[in-house]
């Protein structure tokens, strides 16, 4: 997997997922079975501008905050 597929898994994981911390966010891609280490996911949503928001439940998740789905690369 290329690191443009691997960042947009996060991004959709991000989308979906209430993702609250790098290590949730490598732990969720290997649910999806995409292997990387916690350097590589903490530096992949720096990236993908994953910002920590607060929800209304008062917790902070990350997000993108200007998601444009079309400029992600396909998983193929």
């Amino acid at each position: 997997m290329s690191k443009v597929q691997r960042q947009a898994a996060s991004s959709r994981i991000i989308g979906e997922h209430a993702v609250t911390s790098p290590p949730q966010l490598i732990e969720v891609l290997a649910e999806h079975g995409i292997e990387a280490p916690l350097a590589t996911g903490t530096r992949d949503l720096d990236d993908i501008g994953a910002n920590k928001v607060r929800v209304p439940s008062g917790n902070p998740v990350y997000a993108i905050p200007a998601f444009a789905p079309d400029r992600l690369a396909p998983v193929d």
